[in-house]
């Protein structure tokens, strides 16, 4: 039995080389040199950034608040977001994991990472905020919430993750 990612990525194989073939028919070119094997190729080359924009767009969809993922709707936005996130140096692979537990600055993921906090341990088994401080209103935050919003340090939030 083939595992579902296998299957998903030949199916998505066989269509990408049928999408070639239809535009090198269509301009009597060889598949090589469409426009389509263009974007191909620019595509493999900046995998981390579609990665990260992978990332932002599950963010999207779970938590159905683009305005909080990305300040926006519209797909530059998500662009400069993604690019933030690269430029803190936060793992691409991260992203998504980071944005569910609540942090929503890259700068507040890379301090957390930087003081041995992984995105996974702030999450529990169904992707949802598992660790809890209160705010400055009274209010459970994730604590990666309050780390974004420098309620508390990556330092302070180390000791609420391992407790």
């Amino acid at each position: 039995m083939i595992p579902d990612t296998l299957e998903r990525s030949i199916d998505l194989s066989q269509r990408v080389a049928r999408q070639l073939d239809r535009d090198a028919d269509r301009l009597g070119c060889d598949w090589w040199e469409t426009e389509t094997a263009a974007v191909i190729v620019d595509l493999a080359r900046s995998g981390p950034y579609l990665v990260a924009l992978a990332g932002i767009a599950q963010a999207i969809k779970a938590t159905n608040d683009p305005l909080w993922v990305t300040g926006d709707t519209s797909t530059s936005a998500a662009h400069k977001v993604a690019w933030e996130w690269l430029e803190a140096g936060v793992e691409p692979t991260e992203l998504v994991e980071w944005l569910l537990a609540g942090c929503w600055d890259p700068n507040a993921a890379r301090r957390m990472a930087d003081q041995g906090i992984e995105p996974t341990e702030l999450l529990d088994r169904n992707g949802e905020p598992a660790v809890f401080v209160e705010g400055l209103d009274g209010e459970r935050i994730p604590v990666a919430l309050a780390v974004a919003d420098s309620h508390i340090s990556a330092a302070d939030a180390v000791g609420l993750v391992r407790r």
